[in-house]
């Protein structure tokens, strides 16, 4: 049956690619594929250069260490100042905010990242496993013909058939031949495709288990709304632009300055010295600048990342609930041609061709019954291929495991 026949699917890697003689899984294969995806590395640096980021955020002002000299006439003065300056309150808060803010952001990119790539690496392996199928199917058919139209010639050579039954079974025997290679092709394609991804040569790539979807549209929607990470990662960003706009009206006031230092003077005249404490504070006036362009500015992008992020659930909603429909749909059309193939199905093919051997049916009768059987399982390969697809699909958006070993 196709779903024992596809259980173990041969792959093929690119050349350079490190060898591995072991039966994978596509929980294997999507650990490989973390491995070696250059978007996973991105998304991890870009989660750490936030991280940083908001350890950076976090941080005081440096003082400031300065020394000057005047000499005037028979005077002369040295002056050594620590300047430190004087963040105001919630100002440095705010900006840890901001950081920290962007930082989960980064971090829900990241997830979805991963989750992106497990569904690529499902979706190749189901494209995978429905190739392998057909080579199995179309080659086993094509045997068969093969084999029958060897015998068809020797009985035209003995009078025991006509000339055109003889042609007819040449020809299925042709058409099969070429549907076998063009199974052929698609296998191989696919198995370039999956190699692509874990960078590795996989010796088998196991069916799947298909785990129940056991979930109503409504918590579909809600898991959207709480969970999906890149619709976290929207909100998250426009959390962020409101703490940078709460930051910037903090700037108006500017950044006070606390100022205390030394001073010496010396008099060449009299070779007096005399030495004292300098203390000084620095309040910059917002009079001029009152930053009015930088707080809109800030306000109207903490806006428009909102709405972005109440239009960016929206759309994944539909598409979340659209594919809730299709797994559905699919499982479905999984169990009615469960219910139509099995050992029934063989009996039933391998008594057609007795059938026909003994003269009880037609010749059409029996290439009628061998392509319904040919076509009910290719049916039932492209039905499993789409299942495994639209089941990574969900488990994209939806963060669930779908998908068993």
């Amino acid at each position: 049956m196709i779903w024992l026949l596809a259980g173990q699917l041969l792959v093929t890697a690119p050349a350079g690619a490190v060898q591995q003689d072991s039966a994978m899984t596509i929980t294997q294969a999507r650990a490989l594929a973390r491995n070696a995806s250059a978007a996973i590395v991105s998304a991890r640096a870009d989660a750490d250069a936030t991280a940083a980021r908001e350890r950076q955020a976090g941080a005081y002002p440096n003082p400031l260490l300065s020394y000057g000299r005047e000499k005037t006439g028979s005077s002369a003065q040295d002056i050594i100042a620590f300047d430190q300056p004087i963040e105001l309150p919630g100002r440095r808060a705010a900006r840890s905010e901001a950081a920290r803010l962007r930082r989960r952001a980064a971090e829900a990119r990241l997830t979805f990242a991963l989750s992106e790539l497990d569904a690529e690496v499902s979706r190749r392996a189901a494209t995978l496993i429905t190739g392998q199928t057909r080579v199995t199917i179309t080659g086993g058919a094509a045997a068969h013909f093969a084999r029958a139209a060897a015998s068809m010639r020797e009985r035209l050579a003995s009078g025991d058939v006509s000339g055109y039954a003889a042609r007819r079974v040449a020809l299925e025997a042709a058409r099969y031949a070429a549907l076998s290679a063009e199974a052929e092709s698609q296998r191989t394609t696919a198995r370039a495709g999956l190699a692509e991804l874990t960078q590795t040569a996989v010796t088998m790539v196991v069916l799947p288990v298909l785990l129940p979807l056991s979930m109503s549209a409504d918590s579909v929607a809600a898991r959207i709304a709480h969970q999906h990470p890149l619709v976290q990662a929207a909100k998250i960003e426009a959390e962020a632009a409101a703490a940078d706009s709460r930051f910037a009206r903090q700037l108006v006031f500017g950044t006070p300055v606390l100022s205390g230092g030394l001073k010496t003077e010396r008099s060449s005249a009299d070779g007096n010295r005399a030495t004292g404490f300098v203390a000084g504070f620095t309040l910059p006036l917002p009079l001029w600048d009152r930053r009015s362009g930088a707080i809109a500015a800030t306000d109207a992008e903490a806006r428009r990342l909102a709405a972005d992020a109440e239009h960016l659930q929206r759309q994944i909603t539909r598409e979340a609930l659209a594919l809730y429909e299709a797994v559905h749909r699919i499982d479905t059309q999984l169990e009615t041609l469960k219910t139509a193939l099995g050992t029934e199905a063989q009996a039933a093919l391998r008594a057609a061709e007795a059938a026909y051997s003994e003269g009880e049916i037609t010749l059409l009768e029996w290439l009628d019954a061998v392509r319904a059987y040919q076509e009910a399982e290719s049916a039932y390969a492209t039905v499993l291929g789409d299942a495994i697809t639209q089941r990574a699909l969900l488990e994209r958006i939806l963060g669930l495991r779908l998908i068993g070993h």
